[in-house]
């Protein structure tokens, strides 16, 4: 048994790799490779793995590290410097969508406890695969992208409530549903109130201990122990493993060795975290996908387009813009790596059928797949569609505002965006009384600009409407301070449509934007790395004693070429 363990898991690892390089470079997420290796050597594909038990057990102990992590790295200070926008529509979000599950599950004659897991699972996204794409679409700093961030966020945290309540729609016998509510809150209070207990008297002096013995090998052991038995108590009282894992991380995050632990067990997470991914597609049965051919067809379609729509909705109405709700709502499209486990819970208990779980493993395997196709095309069909006749009275009711604001604005600087960089470019400006309009995503941001009575619009850059109504035409300069490559060249083109002779200066985060942000219209494009290398290399001349005149000729000579490398 023990030869077959090591076995199949050389087998994931070894066929995992050139499946994972290749999806690299493809520029997809890693994750997909995974859950695509898993498909091909399972059960149902060329076989190579026969009993998925025992991987099933090394992806559960991966998922037990992955909630340690969540709860470790949780803050409540970061939480609650969240956008409140981004606060109210990721609630709502998570809300709307299992009552929108559930109504569907009612509908089609699935019944309360049926229907209500089915929007459990369907208000959950993959954190994993959407955080990376973003990241390698360079997306991740644009507003949608840290809109989609902030929702992830919350939705990981929401995963937790949401094992504490699968055990509520488990009713054995004749007991009474308030009476089966009562003794399940009771024990998940119980629960709380002990870990509470724990992290505030002993988990620091228990610790301290430990880290005294000067030994990272106890240290690693204690953490892994904590994690493992919280996760066996937890799973003893009724509740999910998963959870006692996420209590465990937030014990450990409530003491000063937090980082410690953060830095010692991060090569065993995702090492764990990818025999997960592998599990999944193992679970994958093309059978199911031989024989409801048409009805995943409807679902893989119909789900996503069903989570953008609420996504979107609850958006604007916390109060963000149609092109930004949409966008992000196409992001968040798909069903999530921890759907799984809720779907999981559900089929161990009884509350949904093995078939229907098959169902929902199909489906969420293939939207996943869908996920780096939809999040490229996402900003092109939210312009799109803000376009439409239908849809432009949204665009016009966020920009009417604007109209009265704009009224005599004249030979100033348009900024468009206003995070640190911006706030430094304004601060230099107001200093010379030259006087500036803010465009900004950020309603905090703009609040606060008001207050200083600058004129700050909220909105996109990229629409022409507001750059209009910013009084770019009759503008001296356009400075973009935006993070996001994409959106700075939408912003570009934009503006020359509006003003083809304003000076345009744009940022770049990487050397390989600069020339194609100078393709876009832009006049001055400033290197982030370029920059920061310059001036490093300032410093570091001065202080090794070279004479401050032969310094800036260096430096305007390696400015001029445009690099100061080798290669």
């Amino acid at each position: 048994m023990g030869t077959l363990v090591f076995q199949d898991i050389l087998i994931i690892f070894l066929c995992s790799l050139p499946v994972a390089f290749l999806f690299l470079k493809v520029r997809l997420p890693v994750a997909l490779g995974f859950l695509v290796t898993g498909a091909l050597i399972g059960p149902e594909g060329l076989a190579w793995i026969q009993d998925r038990e025992q991987v099933q057990v090394l992806a559960e102990l991966g998922v037990t590290l992955l909630l340690l992590f969540i709860g470790m790295e949780f803050s409540f200070d970061v939480f609650l410097k969240m956008k409140r926008a981004s606060i109210q529509g990721g609630i709502l979000q998570i809300l709307v969508t299992v009552f929108a599950g559930w109504a569907i599950g009612l509908l089609l004659g699935w019944g309360q406890t049926k229907s209500l897991l089915f929007g459990f699972v369907l208000s959950l996204s993959s954190t994993a695969i959407v955080l990376s794409t973003l990241a390698s679409q360079r997306s991740l700093e644009s507003i949608p992208g840290r809109v989609s961030t902030a929702i992830l966020i919350l939705q990981d945290l929401a995963f937790i409530p949401l094992l504490v309540l699968i055990p509520w729609l488990e009713r054995k016998g004749d007991v009474p549903l308030w009476l089966e509510m009562g003794r399940e809150g009771l024990e998940a209070a119980g629960l709380v109130l002990a870990v509470y207990l724990f992290a505030k008297y002993l988990a620091r002096p228990f610790f301290l201990h430990i880290a005294r013995t000067r030994s990272r090998e106890i240290f690693v052991v204690a953490v892994i122990a904590l994690a493992l038995g919280l996760a066996w108590v937890t799973n003893l009282l009724g509740f999910s493993s998963a959870l006692g894992a996420f209590l465990a991380g937030l014990i450990l995050g409530s003491t000063p060795f937090r980082h410690q632990a953060l830095a010692e067990i991060q090569p065993f997470r995702f090492c764990f975290l990818s025999l997960f991914f592998v599990s999944i597609g193992m679970l994958l049965d093309f059978n199911v996908l031989r024989e409801n051919f048409r009805l995943l067809l409807g679902l893989v379609v119909l789900l996503p387009l069903l989570k953008t729509l609420v996504t979107t909705g609850v958006l604007m109405t916390a109060g963000l813009p149609l092109r930004v709700s949409l966008t992000t709502g196409i992001y968040l499209g798909q069903i999530g790596e921890f759907s799984f486990l809720v779907a999981s819970d559900g089929v161990k208990r009884g509350l949904i059928d093995p078939p229907f779980y098959q169902l929902i493993i199909a489906t969420a395997v293939l939207a996943m797949m869908l996920t780096p196709l939809m999040v490229k095309l996402a900003p092109r069909i939210a312009a799109l569609v803000s376009r439409l006749g239908p849809f432009r009275r949204f665009r016009d009711a966020e920009e009417s505002a604007l109209m009265e604001k704009s009224q005599g604005l004249k030979d100033h600087v348009v900024i468009c965006g206003f995070g640190p960089l911006g706030q430094t470019f304004g601060g230099i400006l107001h200093a010379h009384d030259i006087p500036f309009v803010v465009l900004e995503l950020n309603p905090d941001t703009i609040e606060k600009v008001q207050r200083k009575n600058r004129p700050a619009f909220f909105g996109d850059g990229a629409s022409e409407e507001l750059l209009f109504e910013a009084g770019l035409e009759k503008a001296k300069l356009l400075a973009i301070t935006v993070p996001d490559f994409l959106n700075a060249g939408a912003i570009i083109r934009q503006a020359r449509g509006i003003h083809p002779e304003i000076p345009i200066v744009t940022r770049a985060k990487f050397r390989n934007e600069v020339e194609k942000l100078y393709a876009a219209g832009a006049d001055v494009v400033v290197s982030e790395e370029l920059e920061g290398g310059f001036e490093m290399a300032r410093y570091c001349l001065l202080q090794l004693g070279l004479p401050e005149e032969e310094v800036k000729r260096h430096i305007q000579k390696a400015k001029e070429f445009g690099s100061a490398d080798f290669f």
